[in-house]
């Protein structure tokens, strides 16, 4: 799940989801996504030369929603599998002076079901067996129509990892990691033309691994906290222009911590604002033509840096079956993951 796009490293790929940052997105030591297929609707890659409206990597995007939930009847299933099982269900509730549903919702499970194989492997004496190791997440959207012209969403994500195992006779090791993220959003239809997006969303991840030998704790505290306020308004005069605008503004807190035997051996902790405003038009002149410029402007606190960043790309298809794409930009990023040699629990 640490995904490598021409060359970038999986810290320089945004990765959204219902328009929030999520850090760190795998299980089982990067074998399994974070992302649940049964709860998602739509996936866009940007492999390079992205729009304005993103900012803070380098390299590429990742834009994931989840489902709306189905809006006519309600719906579910499930799958047991000897790595994961998983379960959803999705429908509507309420009801309308029409007749139709006031809003939907969707709700997704899932969890490694290793333990058969474990208790296996434990009942043949073999070595290195965890007392426990799975991962569990729970993917949730609840949609609201206000009125004709107003709908809110409230979506939600969390997942956790556990790995506890014994080492040595008189040692062990135990680690939880995972992601928690949520977002509300409003969207105002203010005419056929003009429409707009307000988001508030807050995102944390965190890696508390600890080891304990011969009576000495060994710990450790790696937290992320991104809180942010979205807000979009989009204008879409004909079928050949799309004008868009936008301010991404929030705070990021990073907290590390290692102690050895109850005592700090180091400490930090790092805080900074952030904010973005981008304007774009993305022009169809014909099928087969699209051409998109914009300028993002950024300030991120820490350093007190102030960058512009102008992006312009174009792209052609001859025919249905063929993509041509030239892109220029400028990006700029401000964080670097350290990636462990151990496992993605460990990367900081």
């Amino acid at each position: 799940s640490g995904l490598y796009i021409r060359g970038g490293s999986p810290d320089q790929t945004l990765i959204l989801l219902d328009r929030t940052t999520v850090y760190n997105p795998s299980h089982f030591f990067g074998l399994f996504s974070t992302f649940n297929p049964d709860a998602i609707k739509d996936v866009q890659l940007y492999k390079g030369g992205y729009p304005a409206e993103y900012g803070g990597r380098l390299g590429s995007v990742v834009d994931i929603y989840n489902k709306d939930g189905n809006r006519n009847e309600t719906t579910g299933g499930m799958s047991v599998g000897l790595l994961a099982s998983r379960a959803y269900v999705e429908g509507p509730y309420g009801q309308n002076d029409a007749g139709e549903a006031k809003g939907s919702y969707m709700v997704a499970v899932r969890r490694s079901t290793l333990e058969p194989l474990l208790a296996a492997m434990r009942s043949a004496d073999v070595d290195g067996v965890p007392d426990g190791f799975y991962f569990v997440d729970l993917n949730a959207k609840v949609n609201y129509n206000a009125g004709p012209r107003d709908r809110f969403s409230v979506a939600l994500y969390g997942g956790q990892d556990v790995l506890d195992l014994e080492i040595l006779d008189d040692g062990r090791f135990d680690i939880r990691y995972g992601n928690r993220t949520l977002s509300t959003n409003w969207t105002h239809l203010f005419s056929d033309e003009v429409f707009s997006n307000l988001t508030v969303t807050g995102s944390r991840y965190a890696s508390t691994p600890e080891a304990f030998i011969s009576g000495t704790s060994f710990t450790q505290e790696n937290i992320v906290n991104d809180f942010s306020l979205k807000g979009d308004v989009e204008y879409v005069p004909g079928g050949e222009h799309a004008v868009k605008a936008g301010l991404w503004a929030g705070n990021l807190l990073f907290k590390f911590v290692n102690t050895f035997d109850g005592e700090d051996n180091f400490r930090q902790r790092i805080q900074s604002a952030y904010t973005s405003l981008y304007v774009e038009d993305t022009y169809r002149p014909t099928a087969d033509w699209e051409l998109r410029g914009g300028l993002r402007a950024n300030y991120f606190a820490r350093g007190n840096f102030w960058r512009l960043e102008p992006r312009l790309s174009a792209e052609y298809m001859p025919v249905p079956t063929m993509r041509l794409q030239a892109a220029y930009g400028r990006y700029y990023q401000y964080l670097t993951l350290v990636t462990s040699d151990l496992f993605t629990g460990f990367d900081t």
